[in-house]
């Protein structure tokens, strides 16, 4: 009797095995999110989710997430994949970002973000790339604050950055980080503390270019370049007016070692406490095409050498 019954459970098992596992909830390349979504949802458009957070693990890498309507997504999310949220369809808010993927590109566009807290709209960690368009952040820490260990990117276009207590751009990249940054018909204006801060203190190298964009009114530097022993820094502004910031307009500091370069191309630096400054080594070059009022500073320290 014992061994018919063993047999029996032996039996069992074997079918047991033999029956299909259970699928995970699918993830789609197209997800989406509404106010009137539920997070137990598959986040496609006929049946959306609620939060940023869950819409981005049911996304395959590379997707997409959108927004449906105006609502409010501003949940802090993660992301660790590759993937574009794009909220071009409505007035919605969304984010707060944080960014931390091997070698992911991430495309942010189309959305407002105001955070619930004193945190960062985008903290860029780890990844290859980060491409931000129309997209309008205020009241946060900082607007984006890169500090990647990695080579990593940044391209931001078509963007207004406003009320940050510290920096509204801090870029500084950690040891084996480095970071090229472009920024395009860009407006930071009305920040506690610096406008855009390249900084190479942290230990990587740092390469912004800004153009066509406006530098306003900010509580410290508009623009600073801060290298660092291991972390040179090279800015170069062109086509942008930079005005009425607390201390100077641009300022290229090396007293921390490394080299601190910024160039500046037919740009405005307006009515700053001071223009123009460069201490400790740091050059701050000219193509002699510039309009300067105000307060000097330093002055330039040369001019730029064309070939």
């Amino acid at each position: 009797m014992q061994s018919t019954q063993l047999a029996g459970l032996g039996l069992a098992a074997a079918l047991v095995s033999l029956l299909p596992a259970m699928p995970a909830q699918a993830q789609l390349f197209r997800t989406y999110l509404s106010a009137s979504g539920s997070d137990g949802n598959d986040c496609s458009f006929a049946h959306p989710c609620a939060t940023m957070d869950n819409v981005i693990t049911k996304t395959l890498p590379g997707g997409i997430v959108t927004c449906l309507d105006a609502s409010n997504f501003q949940q802090i999310a993660t992301i660790g994949i590759s993937l574009t949220i794009d909220c071009g369809a409505t007035t919605g808010t969304a984010g707060t970002f944080i960014i931390d993927g091997a070698q992911i590109t991430v495309v942010i566009k189309n959305l407002r973000n105001t955070p619930l807290s004193a945190v960062s709209n985008i903290t860029f960690t780890r990844g290859a790339a980060l491409f931000v368009d129309n997209v309008h952040f205020s009241n946060s820490a900082h607007a984006i604050f890169v500090n990647t260990t990695t080579p990593s990117n940044v391209v931001v276009t078509n963007s207004t950055f406003r009320n940050t207590s510290g920096a509204a751009v801090l870029i500084q990249p950690g040891p084996c980080g480095s970071v090229w940054a472009s920024f395009d018909n860009v407006t930071i204006a009305n920040n506690t503390g610096a406008g855009l801060r390249a900084d190479g203190t942290g230990g990587g190298p740092v390469t912004v270019d800004i153009s066509n964009s406006a530098i306003n009114f900010n509580g410290v530097n508009g623009v600073i370049a801060l290298s660092g022993a291991s972390g040179n820094v090279a800015v170069n502004v062109t086509g942008t007016t930079i005005a009425s910031n607390i201390s100077a307009g641009i300022q290229s500091n090396q007293s921390s070692g490394g080299n601190a370069t910024v160039t500046v191309n037919n740009s405005s630096i307006l009515n700053n406490g001071t223009a123009l400054n460069f201490f400790g080594g740091g050059s701050l070059l000219t193509y002699g095409n510039n309009r300067v009022v105000g307060p000097p500073g330093t002055g330039f320290s040369g001019p730029v050498g064309l070939q």
